[in-house]
Formats: structure tokens, sequence, C-alpha cells
């Protein structure tokens, strides 16, 4: 067995802008980045503070790309290629880019990027080949950012911008940030999300696809995940299942916080660190009840997903026109794979101002929850009590996701 060095002292040099690959294959210099570097679709800047779009000072029809490290996708790239680099890094100075009047009666979304001119041979510095340039959107009543155009070049998406009919100036108002942040190659850095640079498309409220690639193992069971559909307002959600057939599908657990909407998906990130930056400790479900009639009672669930175990709480408070009826079960927020009947879960049963009864939560041997109480009987109407306003009940359940 062997380790052999991609990138070591004394394998290769640089003299009077010449390189020397001896002891240093090409493909070595071709793919360093990409045996660490973690991006975004079109490429990443290093941080937050890095290639920021801002108003000018004072506001007018330009804006400003902040300094900072970023590095470019190369669109010519592929797995195996001595020639191209799969990306194109650069290290930007502050810029001024102006944006053109609008006078078509109607607004247009245009795009900030880093652009890298594959038409020109780079200096010893490679400072002709990279630019902070405008790529200007299409006039509508309901504008939308324009596609990057099929120009041979290769761009960095940083931000986008709000140039309204007849405006004067562009400040903070009209700047959305689109940058992603690098990271390191399956890995986390302080914040857990790794960018992902596959599109995701949406398929329904809960599934999304990445065309043409297996990318399961990507995507495991419990795999936490950040994106954005409205530019600035992160959702989150968790990995249930991911299959391939032509597409990568992969579905999320369903909750009221955060859904697939039918749009346009930004910024997706994955982590499989417990508790990444920002994502939520619990999600919110509806119970679905069978046997109660909610009416103006108050049923609440919450849920999260540790590893391949679902944990949660549900509970419900009767109201003035809510009903306990014969065998009472509800859907849990992550659908059952087993059948197998087993407890599951503490439940605990309140008769307002009387008394409290304990029992269990167990499954039914289909798809549903069902509560007890300790001898092992169902609720209704009457067990363990007569409903009535104001009685309660809650518990907490546990079960193996994928099993």
């Amino acid at each position: 067995m062997a380790n052999y060095a991609i990138s070591a002292s004394g394998m290769g040099s640089i003299t009077a802008g010449t390189l020397a690959t001896a002891g240093m294959d090409v493909e070595d210099h071709m793919h360093f980045d990409n045996a660490f570097l973690a991006t975004g679709d079109t490429g990443a800047v290093q941080s937050s503070t890095d290639c920021q779009v801002t108003q000018n000072s004072p506001a007018g029809m330009s804006v400003l790309v902040g300094a900072g490290t970023f590095w470019i996708k190369n669109r010519s790239w592929t797995a195996g290629s001595t020639s191209e680099t799969k990306y194109h890094a650069g290290l930007g100075t502050q810029d001024t880019v102006t944006i053109s009047a609008n006078s078509s009666g109607s607004p247009r979304i245009d795009l900030i990027c880093k652009k890298r001119d594959a038409s020109a041979s780079p200096d010893d510095t490679g400072s002709n080949v990279l630019s902070s340039v405008v790529i200007e959107g299409t006039p509508a009543s309901s504008p939308v950012a324009p596609a990057l155009p099929a120009d041979g070049n290769d761009y960095l998406i940083l931000a986008q911008v709000a140039v309204a009919n007849g405006a004067s100036s562009i400040v903070t108002a009209n700047i959305t940030d689109r940058r992603v942040f690098a990271n390191v190659k399956n890995n986390n850095n302080l914040s857990g999300w790794i960018p992902d640079e596959d599109t995701w498309v949406y398929a329904s409220a809960s599934t999304f696809t990445i065309a043409g690639k297996d990318v399961t193992s990507r995507f495991p069971v419990g795999t936490r995940l950040r994106f954005e559909q409205t530019l600035g307002t992160p959702k989150y959600a968790v990995v249930t299942s991911s299959a391939f057939s032509t597409n990568t599908t992969v579905t999320i657990a369903v909750n009221t916080d955060y859904t697939i909407a039918n749009s346009t998906i930004y910024k997706p990130y994955y982590s499989y660190a417990s508790n990444p930056v920002g994502y939520p400790d619990w999600f919110n479900f509806t119970p679905s009840w069978t046997g109660i009639t909610v009416g103006n009672g108050t049923s609440l669930g919450i849920y999260r997903v540790l590893g391949r175990m679902v944990e949660g709480r549900v509970n419900f408070t009767m109201g003035s026109t809510s009903s306990v009826g014969a065998y009472v079960i509800f859907t849990p927020p992550v659908a059952l794979t087993f059948t197998s009947k087993y407890m599951c879960g503490e439940m605990f049963y309140e008769d307002a101002g009387v008394a409290g009864y304990s029992g269990f939560l167990r499954i039914d041997g289909s798809v549903n929850l069902n509560p007890n109480i300790s001898t092992g009987a169902g609720i209704n109407t009457t067990t363990p009590f007569t409903w009535a306003t104001g009685d309660f009940l809650g518990g907490m359940f546990r079960y193996p996701l994928g099993a």
C-alpha cells in the first residue's frame, strides 16, 4: 500500500510564470480545489463578509460589490479533466456595478455576478479574466430573475436587484442576497451546513428531485436540510427517505412550519450534524384524529427526528363543541413503515378539576397510534371518564423510522 501526494513541497514549482510538474501531475493541479471545496450550483464566496452587494453612497443607479475571496464554478469542467479546473478562484477588491435605467413601464430583476471571461488569456495575476457584472432581466408585471447567459463564460451569482420602472436609485431594500458560503466537502464547518451544488426541483409539498444522477447516499434518513424559496427566508426539513429512478427523489417529513412550494429552490444546504445553526429543535404538526371531533377545542403536536427515531408530543383539550367517540387513534407525523403492535409512549388523561389518569400509547397494528388507559382499554366517550369541556389528554411518543 502507498499514499500518493496530490500537492506537497518539492512536487511542483512556478518559475517566471511557467509551471513545472515534476512529481506533480496536471490532474493534481486541476482537481486540487475539487478535493475539498463544497459550493452551490454556480460557486461560492468564502464567508458572509466576502463579495457582499450593497447600495452605493450616495445611492444612485449602481451598487457596490465588496472585496473578498470567491470561487466561480466552471461549467466546462468534467471529472477527470486535465485541462479544466472545477472552480475559478478569485480575490476581488471592491467594485462598482452600474444598473441601467428602466423606462419600460414594468419592473425588472437584474443579477449581480462575478464573471470569468473564457475568451481571455490570463495575465500573471489573472486580473483580466474576472470581473463584477450585471445581467439585466426582462421587465414584466411579475418579473423573475434572468437565466445565466449561455455564452461560454462562467458566472457566480451574488445578488439580485429589483429595478422599479423609472427608478433613480438602488437602495438596500432593492437588493436580495444570493451568495452561497463555501464549506469543506463531506464535512461541517462551524455552521454545520454543507452547500449542495446540485439543483433541487419541486416535485410536491414533501418531495424534491435532482435530475439525472443517483445521489441517494447524500441524503440518508435523518439528514437535515436548509433552503430558500423566498430569498432571505430559510426553510428547514429532515429527510425521511430518498430513492433513485432516472432522478433522485428526496422525501421530507411533513409539518405545519415548512413545506416545499411549487417554485424555485435557492441556496440548498444539507447537514449531518444533529443541530446545525438555525435548525429548529421541534417541528409542529396537526394531529389527524379518528374518534375525536376537535370542534372549538385545541389539538397540538410537535415532533423531531433524531437519527432513525421519531419522538414527539401530542395533546387535546375539549371545547364546548368537541366530542370523543369510540376507538380513538391519530396519524403520526412521520409515517410508520411497520405494523408491529407495541407500546411507544406514555399518556395522561385529566378529568378537569376532578382526577387524573395514566395510560400508554401503542401502535395499533396498522399505521396509527392508539391512546389507552393503564388497563389496556382504549379511550371512548366514557373512558376513563365522561368527557366534557376542559378535559385533557396528552402524551409522548417515540418510534423507529424506516424499521
